[in-house]
C-alpha cells in the first residue's frame, strides 16, 4: 500500500537521516511532493526497495520508470541467488574441513598411541 508520508515520518520509518532523504529528492532518486513548504515521500514496497538499491550497491535506477524497476528487481534477485549460493558452497566447505580436521584428529591419538607403545618396548 502506498502513501504519502512526511519527510520526518518516512526518516524515521526507514532508519534515514534527513539529509539523505534531501538529496536523492535533489537528484530525483525518490518519488516526493511539495505541499505548503512541507516535503512527502511516497512510502511504497518498490521505493524502499530501490532506496536499498541505491545505497547497498550504488544502483541508479529512474524510480519514474516501472521498467527499471522490473529490471532493478531481477538484479537483485539475482544477486541474491548468486550470494546464497556462495554461502551454500562456503558452508559445504567448512562441514568438508571440519571431517577433514576431526578424522586427522583421529590419526593423531592412533599415531600417538603406536608411538607410545614402540618406545615402551
Amino acid at each position: 500500500m502506498s502513501q504519502w508520508i512526511a519527510l520526518n515520518d518516512y526518516a524515521n520509518k526507514h532508519r534515514l537521516s534527513i539529509s539523505t532523504l534531501r538529496r536523492r529528492i535533489k537528484s530525483s532518486k525518490i518519488q516526493f511532493k511539495l505541499e505548503e513548504g512541507k516535503y512527502f515521500i511516497l512510502d511504497s514496497p518498490e521505493e524502499q526497495i530501490l532506496a536499498s538499491a541505491v545505497d547497498e550497491i550504488g544502483i541508479r535506477p529512474n524510480i519514474q520508470s516501472t521498467e527499471s524497476f522490473s529490471t532493478t528487481k531481477l538484479l537483485l534477485d539475482e544477486l541474491k541467488r548468486a550470494y546464497l549460493d556462495s554461502l551454500q558452497s562456503k558452508e559445504d566447505q567448512i562441514l568438508y574441513l571440519k571431517q577433514q580436521v576431526s578424522d586427522l584428529k583421529t590419526l593423531v591419538l592412533l599415531l600417538e598411541k603406536e608411538n607410545h607403545r614402540l618406545q615402551g618396548e
